[in-house]
């Protein structure tokens, strides 16, 4: 080799260097304003997709919901689907009681994320397919009843990762990803729902949670969840 490829090598290796030193800096500068340590930051990342990706297909499923019974069906009849749906939302809340006693964590938190992208297909399978005076009636209470779930799954979840003292640092953390993904959503539907369709925003919408079931599947396979909270990746020893 040649003084000037010795040189040549040197100064990209340098380069490197200082390239990785600045990524680490500001890494560390993320987790000191986050109060977000080392070891937490793929779960925390990884739960906040989740929340975004859930909080999006819900922004998208509550304006179309809306939009469409008004159109539908007279303003009276609103709070008849309202009370109708707190029927069928004890009955859910039930269903879950009694998988939580049924189903170990990872099968329970699963179980509930299907039964969310379930409802989600089956909502925009209805407007493909069905009459949408009738659909549009069940969407709402379609987006009760997966506004309820997801919720219960999310913070179930959460609960299970974290102890005390983290859920303090973190919750908002992760919670934060449900604001821009409704944002979002709301959006997406007021500007594209009138140029490619309700079917295909409800399609985007279902999209949106079979992502948040993938995120949530990659979280649960990476970590051991505990019912006390107290989360430790899988192969660690306990404290």
């Amino acid at each position: 080799m040649t003084d000037d490829t010795l040189s040549s090598t040197a100064l990209l290796t340098i380069n490197r260097y200082n390239q990785v030193l600045e990524k680490e800096a500001l890494s560390s500068r993320i987790h000191r304003i986050f109060d977000l340590r080392r070891d937490e930051s793929r779960l925390v990342s990884g739960l906040f997709l989740h929340y975004f990706f859930q909080g999006f297909g819900l922004a998208l499923m509550l304006i179309i919901a809306n939009a469409e019974f008004l159109a539908n069906h007279p303003i009276h009849k609103l709070p008849v689907v309202y009370m109708l749906a707190a029927v069928i939302l004890l009955i859910f809340g039930r269903i879950y009681a009694w998988l939580e006693h049924k189903l170990d964590l990872k099968r329970l938190f699963f179980t509930i994320a299907l039964i969310i992208l379930c409802l989600s297909v089956s909502s925009w399978a209805g407007f493909s397919f069905l009459d949408s005076a009738y659909v549009s009636f069940g969407l709402i209470i379609a987006y009760r009843v997966i506004y309820l779930l997801a919720n219960l799954e999310f913070w179930g979840l959460s609960a299970t990762l974290f102890d005390v003292r983290q859920s303090k640092r973190l919750f908002g953390l992760i919670s934060a990803g449900d604001v821009p993904a409704k944002l979002l959503g709301y959006l997406s539907a007021s500007l594209f729902a009138p140029v490619i369709g309700i079917q295909n925003m409800l399609l985007i919408g279902t999209i949106s949670f079979l992502l948040s079931v993938l995120v949530m599947n990659r979280v649960m396979s990476q970590q051991k969840l505990h019912a006390g909270g107290a989360w430790r990746s899988p192969g660690a020893s306990p404290a």
